[in-house]
């Protein structure tokens, strides 16, 4: 089963997101939630240790789609990349598409059984469906 891994700058973001796509998964599919520093007196921003360590967690044959927010998260996503055995490397990917509308498609896409590439490509194009509820042209 591909794992979700939700990276953002509040780990309250993070969590919530996870919630979200849980209901669409109806809970079958291993989703880490990773938020913030770790840091109380400064609790926002990114850990690409604690980024690692979701993946890991997350992780399976079937591989690993990994979402961020932005800045920090994007370079502890890269980091945390460098950090996790090389024979998992090649089974994650860093999504481009929006944290919770891609988590939410991810999630669905995944619980039916989608592999790696469809539940990526689902991911990345998250908005289009938005697009065509608001008839909103990008």
């Amino acid at each position: 089963m591909i794992g979700l891994v939700i990276a953002t700058h509040s780990k309250a973001l993070a969590e919530a997101t996870k919630e979200i796509a849980e209901l669409m998964s109806k809970g079958l599919v291993p989703i880490i939630p990773v938020g913030g520093t770790g840091d109380e007196d400064n609790p926002f921003g990114s850990n690409a240790i604690a980024i690692a360590d979701a993946i890991q967690q997350a992780y399976s044959p079937d591989g690993v789609l990994l979402f961020m927010d932005v800045g920090s998260s994007v370079m502890g996503a890269i980091q945390a990349l460098e950090l996790i055995p090389t024979h998992m490397q090649d089974h994650v990917r860093l999504c481009s598409g929006p944290v919770v509308e891609g988590a939410v498609i991810a999630a669905a896409q995944a619980a039916c059984g989608s592999d790696l590439d469809q539940v990526f490509q689902d991911a990345n194009n998250a908005l289009q469906a938005k697009y065509t509820q608001l008839g909103v042209k990008p």
